[in-house]
């Protein structure tokens, strides 16, 4: 009867919002999680998510592109006063791009 496949649909569609809705809350919380206890201090310098591993994650993104991708994410850490020297990723980092920078 058409009351009865209604109904039904009714069901499914709740139990599968109810089911996408503790998805997403999961996620949430799991990214929450994640964002608030990746931190790791060195020599006094704490590298956290947002200042260490989201410049390592655009890293990664820019290597998967091209390699042109790649070339610019280091040349967007170089510094003016110096181009040879980049700054970061990370605070109080510095890349070196020659053996004789440092």
């Amino acid at each position: 009867t058409p009351s009865s496949s209604g109904s039904f649909a009714k069901i499914l569609c709740e139990c599968c919002c109810g089911c996408l809705c503790a998805m997403l809350v999961t996620t949430l919380a799991v990214c929450a999680f994640v964002v608030c206890t990746t931190s790791v201090e060195v020599e006094r310098t704490k590298f956290t998510f947002w200042n260490y591993y989201i410049p390592q994650l655009k890293y990664f993104m820019a290597g998967q592109r091209d390699s042109y991708s790649w070339t610019q994410w280091y040349s967007d850490l170089a510094a003016a006063e110096d181009p040879l020297v980049g700054l970061g990723p990370g605070p109080n980092t510095r890349t070196y791009y020659g053996w004789e920078d440092g």
